[in-house]
């Protein structure tokens, strides 16, 4: 058996303690079963009591929730949970809207997914957006190369950026400068290094600039250079490797190429120290 601790008025509901752990509870459900502070109660039985009479109303706020705009499960989930429904009525709830088709995790995961993609959204970016939303990595993964493989080069979004960020070039930019400041614009998009590289290639060859060499290593460390560069501008921690070498993987540069330029960048603030 479980005591109540202590009933408490809150707003549009009571706050009910019982043994530390603190339940809201509705006017509706309190006078449907009432309690008073010192009462000795079966705690699982309350509970019970309280999930299915928070039923209705849960599913009513859920509906309304998903009328607005769409949903993963688990923001649904803790939605419910933080506007004070129990976990187990959160569950009920999401297996009843599961069953009924109004939540779909790879249904979200693919609409999410086509929007973010034209707005110009890279694979890094929706990756760590569609984590936050409780996706799993397995449906995050099937999606994401759904829609590389029905890319061609002209309808890939990386390309089409990097196409009209060619086209904006500033007063006395050289070829190393604009490359920059496009492959720094595609990373900060979300797309891995690589095929930001692989983008800024095709617009050269598609205007056929003399100056198109292929990409080298070098180019690949320059750019990794400037970001680490900029970077360390902006923390007071001068040799934060790990947070640094972390950013730099997570914009797609390879690990030897990361910690190769931080190590050039940390060598020439010795060499000014």
């Amino acid at each position: 058996m479980a005591t109540v601790t202590s009933i408490r008025k809150v707003k549009k509901h009571l706050d009910v303690e019982i043994d530390g752990e603190i339940l809201h509870v509705s006017y509706a459900s309190f006078h449907a079963n009432p309690i008073r502070s010192g009462q000795e109660i079966d705690l699982a039985a309350y509970r019970a009591f309280l999930s299915n009479d928070q039923f209705k109303p849960a599913m009513a706020y859920a509906g309304k929730l998903l009328a607005a705009k769409g949903y993963a499960t688990d923001e649904i989930r803790k939605v419910l949970t933080r506007g004070g429904y129990l976990p187990e009525t959160a569950d009920l709830v999401v297996q009843k809207l599961t069953s009924l088709g109004f939540l779909d995790d790879k249904r979200f995961a693919e609409t999410f997914a086509e929007v973010h993609r034209h707005q110009g959204h890279g694979p890094l970016r929706i990756r760590q957006d569609l984590r936050a939303k409780g996706i799993s990595s397995g449906l995050i993964e099937e999606v994401l190369t759904s829609f590389a493989q029905e890319d061609d080069d002209h309808d890939n979004p990386a390309y089409q950026i990097a196409l009209q960020a060619f086209g904006r070039k500033k007063p006395g930019e050289d070829r190393r400068k604009r490359d920059q400041r496009i492959i720094n614009l595609l990373l900060r998009r979300g797309f891995p290094y690589e095929d930001a590289r692989s983008a800024l290639d095709r617009v050269y060859e598609e205007i056929g600039n003399e100056d198109t060499g292929e990409p080298d290593e070098d180019a690949q460390l320059q750019d990794a250079i400037h970001l680490v560069e900029k970077l360390l501008a902006r923390t007071d921690e001068k040799h934060a490797s790990q947070k640094i070498l972390g950013a730099l993987s997570r914009r797609g540069f390879p690990y030897g190429i990361a910690r190769q330029a931080l190590e050039k960048v940390q060598e020439s603030l010795e060499d000014e120290e």
